[in-house]
């Protein structure tokens, strides 16, 4: 491993804001959220939303650690570490400094991102047997700090992607079944769906499409792709509610009104029970919306959209410049922030005019992987640079502002 970096100026965008009245202020900044981003998308529901977050006015490179092999995951903070699953290693490091790292061996190649349960201070790794042997699915718990591994379940034949966790309980999507797991047991399986795939990508076997497909979690109901649909089942007993058809589903978000499916062609939400509220079919992607009160972001191949929830207009886009592939977006106060061509952050929010919302705020000096999820907490964004295969953190440069 590589001892942490000195801290690499990045790139901020002004975009002629400083001939713009007033924007002095908008454009102070802020510092990224203190907290646990657990998950692919921080919560159970897959929002990708932290309130209490802003991007800071100008940023640099806090920290950065190498990685043992191609960087299929996203990475995910809890209890202050930082976690990734790269080849055949679960690495963990200080969060907030990029030391202490902590190593984990893994049988196989991750098939999913981690997940850290909070409550049973476990992380959680998604693995499958890609070689002739075939192994099959696996889902490993590891201690932290330990990096003890407590237990181990085949969750499945072949394939298996990112572990969702709500109240000590997992949840996974399989190549054919949604898994429900808790100590090392199977409470439930939804046994006999098909393996995700549309036209363009063979997705069980591509962990960089397939890395971030996580089940949306509420507290009565579990919302997972199918191939063509969403299904909703019941949380406690797997129970099937209502299914629906979406073209080519592959991720599923939920906020406290509606559910939405995205598949490779369009975009579908959904009522709570099921009811049809609205269809994009100009609005296809790999990611699931992420959601904030008031407001939805959808990725449609290089653009970012921010949609009306309630009727799916669109109310405005930000050219990407570089297609991406399976990145849930966190949103932020003030910005969403996109891995995409240097690009890193879209402003966003209340008190934005015309002028400013949607324009690009942050760059990077290099460019972060589209097909991971970044990870915002312990006062970072930590992003992948999968040129040089490192988990970079980025942090606000003299406290942000």
């Amino acid at each position: 491993m590589t001892v942490p970096t000195t801290r690499r100026a990045l790139l901020l965008h002004t975009g002629g804001l400083a001939t713009l009245t007033g924007c002095a202020a908008l454009e102070r900044g802020g510092t990224f959220p203190a907290g646990d981003w657990p998950q692919v998308a921080k919560n159970a529901a897959n929002t990708a939303h932290a309130p209490e977050g802003r991007v800071p006015a100008t940023l640099s490179e806090a920290w950065d650690r190498s990685l043992p092999g191609w960087p299929y995951t996203s990475p995910v903070v809890g209890d202050g570490r930082a976690f990734v699953a790269s080849a055949d290693t679960l690495l963990g490091v200080d969060a907030g400094t990029g030391e202490g790292a902590l190593a984990a061996s893994l049988p196989h190649e991750p098939g999913g991102t981690p997940a850290y349960d909070p409550d049973a201070g476990t992380v959680y790794v998604p693995t499958y047997d890609r070689t002739r042997a075939r192994e099959g699915a696996f889902v490993h718990a590891f201690a932290t700090p330990s990096a003890r591994e407590r237990w181990s379940l085949r969750v499945g034949d072949r394939a298996v992607y990112a572990v969702t966790v709500r109240d000590g309980t997992g949840y996974v999507r399989t190549g054919d079944a949604v898994v429900a797991f808790a100590a090392g047991e199977e409470r439930w399986r939804y046994p006999g769906l098909d393996r995700l795939a549309y036209p363009e990508f063979n997705l069980p076997d591509d962990p960089t499409v397939t890395g971030t497909v996580a089940p949306a979690v509420t507290a009565d109901a579990v919302y997972a792709p199918t191939n063509g649909g969403v299904v909703a089942l019941d949380r406690d007993t797997g129970t099937r509610r209502w299914t629906a058809d979406v073209a080519h589903a592959v991720a599923v978000s939920v906020d406290a009104r509606r559910v939405y499916v995205q598949g490779y062609t369009e975009l579908r939400a959904f009522a709570h029970d099921g009811t049809p509220r609205w269809t994009r079919d100009d609005v296809g992607g790999l990611s699931a919306p992420t959601l904030a009160a008031g407001a939805a972001y959808a990725k449609n191949g290089d653009t970012l959209h921010e949609l009306d929830p309630v009727t799916g207009e669109t109310r405005w886009s930000f050219d990407l410049r570089t297609t991406i592939l399976s990145a849930p977006s966190p949103v932020l106060t003030d910005a969403v922030v996109v891995p995409s061509h240097r690009t890193v952050a879209v402003r966003r929010g209340a008190g934005l005019g015309p002028t400013l919302l949607g324009r690009g705020r942050v760059s990077t000096a290099f460019d972060p992987a589209s097909f991971v999820a970044p990870a915002v907490g312990a006062g970072h964004l930590l992003l992948i640079d999968p040129f040089e295969r490192r988990l970079v953190a980025l942090a606000g440069t003299n406290g942000g502002m």
